[in-house]
């Protein structure tokens, strides 16, 4: 490693270029550091030096960024640290350009003419422009085009979040100096020649220069454990890519470009989709639903990127495991790509390519894109995210089980999240190991439905569906989260086969406002409505769903609290009225005689007759009543009974006492009975199994470090049906010395 002397940012591109790698993350520098940076210039005096920052430098001794001009190659550098501070040096100094460029008199056309060649770009072969300073690929070509403005700006606009920081960048600096343009008037070209000097000349670097690849890669993951941290994304792109250069060749120049390429894919779906900063949610989901579905051993991991080095390290730190690193290094980044492609189909159904895989059979096409925009509207996504990929991913052309799948999935969310009022978090365990399972082959979707079907009617009853349209419910539907979504559904009941006239949006922004209360929720002391309502019915009815309906936002005011035949009014009269609403829930109301507790109670029978029949869910077969008895009938259907006896005997002989649900048989601590000591998943292809280490018994002569020998340390095994003896050889093992060495 050489430490050079402080050097001047002048003395740095005169005699090198530089170039940013792919590994590192893309530009982050936002307004805080713009300003610290104005600041310091402005600080800065003729005679003071300013000690800016570390660049740290490994030489690139790749043919096809050595390009020459004026018949000289310069040494090319990639920058290892300090890329953010540089590319906003090159990005001040185009705003000083440009400027000198406008005025244009003076010395201001040669200091701008000495800054591109200097700072930005000299001609090279033919039209050949070589730029001293080349991004990564996924920024560089934005970076020429929008930001220094070389064949004018890229009218795709900016794809990801570095284009924006860039665009940023620019005009901040832009703006900066057409401010100080404002303030100094005629002295305005001195200061920017000033300025120019500062940095140039006065504003200085500390360049450390390394010798060897391996050096760039420990300075970059120390980088990276200090400062401001990139995103996580960045951080996995950047690890992969390390990954690759320890690699040969080939595998490296291979695998470096699918990593590349899929970045790029990435970043262009999450933008696309709408949610450019949803990296570390893609990041889980896609984790979830390949690797590990349970969401708390995602939450230990402060910095998530961690995960994927704790996958890959014991592979990189063993040469003879690097050819199986690369595969499975691939194959994340391969399952990356396209969950990002199924994410942005998920929370933007709406988006003109989305579901394009299914296009070929338009009808279901057209179903999942309508299903899936009814699942966006009810606000209720993550907990079937995974779900949804794992069968894009597992059955990317089956758009029969996609479509059974988001069905169903909406009528979990709006049952267990809006009806039963659930949290959505609640069921995430559930939803994520099925997404997980289905993924890996170990549920086909079938089963996987079956279960989801269960749980539902589980958390939500037709009986408990039901109730909450009873009229006597002591919580009614105002002001629930799925009240706008249910109307709405009723609306397109109405209209079929035809779209409603009033799209969901409309009411969506109208919030409140566009919910009605046919009987007002103040109404008039005297008249229509005291009439027919008494002040304890007026209490208890105004907010059931029998007395709610959908109008335009703006017409809340003028219905108000008006009796009800001048709210159904007459069509075609100039005041808002429902006889000519466009909504056709509103303009049925005018088929109405008078509005009392009986028509609304009617209507109220009306809504929630069709509630039951719209969110109808299919009950599953029964299983027993007894849980345990449940789980050994399960486990006999898939071939796996005598396992079953085997490992409750077992499970008995160490003090294990047991805990079943209809889904999972644990085996407790008898230290506390919070805590399961064996957690087991039975499946026609094999057995989900899981282990506490520290919740063991404290046995007499076999420690906590014994069991985790015999189980290789291991908490986490998916045993195949033609692996379980192995499993029984351990827990037998565990048995048979916890006996010898005089039990519990």
């Amino acid at each position: 490693m050489n430490l050079d002397n402080l050097q001047t940012f002048h003395s740095l591109f005169a005699n090198w270029r530089f170039h940013i790698p792919d590994y590192q993350r893309g530009y982050a520098w936002g307004e805080k550091q713009w300003k610290e940076l104005m600041d310091d210039l402005s600080t800065l005096t003729e005679d003071n030096e300013h000690f800016t920052g570390l660049l740290v430098l490994h030489e690139n001794k790749d043919p096809g960024l050595r390009l020459k001009t004026r018949g000289i190659a310069l040494d090319v550098y990639d920058v290892v640290d300090g890329q953010q501070r540089l590319t906003t040096i090159l990005i001040l100094l185009n705003a000083l350009r440009q400027e000198m460029e406008r005025i244009n008199t003076g010395d201001m056309p040669e200091i701008a003419e000495s800054i591109c060649n200097t700072y930005l770009y000299e001609p090279g072969a033919g039209s050949l422009l070589v730029y001293k300073l080349v991004l990564d690929r996924n920024n560089h070509d934005f970076f020429v085009h929008n930001v220094l403005g070389v064949d004018a700006q890229d009218i795709g606009g900016p794809q990801i979040q570095s284009h924006h920081n860039l665009l940023g960048a620019r005009d901040f600096f832009t703006n900066q100096l057409k401010t100080r343009r404002d303030a100094l008037g005629d002295n305005y070209p001195v200061w920017l020649e000033d300025l120019y000097a500062k940095i140039s000349k006065q504003m200085k670097v500390m360049v450390y220069r390394l010798h060897t690849e391996a050096d760039a890669g420990v300075v970059f993951e120390s980088m990276n454990s200090r400062g401001k941290k990139p995103n996580q994304l960045d951080l996995v792109k950047n690890y992969l890519l390390f990954l690759a250069s320890k690699l040969d060749a080939d595998s490296r120049r291979h695998l470096s470009t699918a990593i590349n390429d899929a970045w790029t894919v990435v970043f262009e779906q999450l933008t696309a989709a709408g949610r450019p900063d949803d990296e570390e949610p893609l990041l889980e989901m896609h984790w979830v639903t390949t690797y590990d579905y349970d969401r708390n051993r995602w939450a230990t991991e402060r910095e998530k990127s961690d995960h994927i080095k704790k996958r890959f390290k014991p592979m990189l730190i063993n040469p003879d495991q690097h050819a199986r690193m690369a595969e499975e290094a691939a194959a994340y980044v391969r399952t990356l790509k396209n969950a990002a492609i199924a994410y942005r189909d998920i929370v933007h159904p709406g988006h003109s390519e989305a579901f394009q895989i299914f296009a070929a059979q338009p009808d279901l096409h057209a179903q999942i894109t309508r299903w899936s925009i009814k699942m966006s509207r009810l606000g209720a996504l993550r907990p079937f995210i995974p779900l949804l990929i794992a069968l894009r991913l597992k059955y990317p052309e089956n758009a029969t089980a996609y479509l059974q799948a988001v069905h169903l999935c909406e009528k979990y969310a709006f049952r267990v999240f809006r009806v039963a009022n659930a949290r959505p978090s609640g069921a995430e365990a559930l939803l994520f190991r099925l997404a997980n399972q289905v993924y890996n082959g170990l549920l086909n979707p079938a089963s996987a439905f079956e279960e989801i079907r269960r749980n539902l009617l589980a958390r939500c009853s037709d009986a408990i569906l039901s109730r909450s349209f009873d009229i006597n419910e002591l919580t009614p539907w105002y002001r629930r989260s799925g009240l706008a979504y249910f109307l709405y559904e009723y609306e397109e009941e109405l209209f079929k086969p035809n779209e409603p006239i009033i799209n969901w949006q409309t009411i969506l922004q109208g919030g409140e406002k566009s919910i009605e209360h046919i009987l007002p929720q103040n109404p008039p002391e005297a008249g229509y409505w005291a009439d027919r309502f008494s002040l304890e019915e007026r209490k208890h009815l105004e907010h059931q769903i029998g007395n709610l309906t959908l109008i335009l936002a703006n017409w809340n005011s003028s219905l108000g609290a008006k009796p009800f035949p001048e709210k159904k009014g007459v069509q075609g009269q100039s005041d808002p009225c429902y006889a000519n609403s466009d909504l056709k829930i509103t303009r049925a109301l005018v088929t109405v005689a008078e509005w009392n507790p009986k028509a609304l109670a009617e209507r109220q029978k009306r809504l929630s007759d069709w509630a039951l029949q719209r969110w109808h869910v299919e009950p599953p077969p029964l299983l027993p009543d007894n849980a345990l008895e449940a789980l050994r009938q399960r486990a006999i259907s898939s071939g796996l009974g005598d396992v079953f006896a085997h490992i409750h005997a077992l499970a008995a002989r160490l003090g294990l006492p047991p805990k079943a649900n209809k889904n999972r048989m644990s085996y407790k601590s008898p230290r506390n009975y919070k805590w399961s000591v064996l957690k087991l998943y039975y499946y026609d292809s094999g057995i989900d199994f899981s282990l506490n280490f520290w919740a063991f018994p404290q046995y007499a002569g076999v420690d906590e470090a014994r069991i985790r020998q015999i189980f290789e340390n291991k908490e986490y095994w998916w045993v195949p049906v033609d692996q379980v003896e192995g499993l029984l050889k351990r827990l037998e093992q565990l048995a048979s010395e916890v006996e010898q060495q005089g039990g519990k």
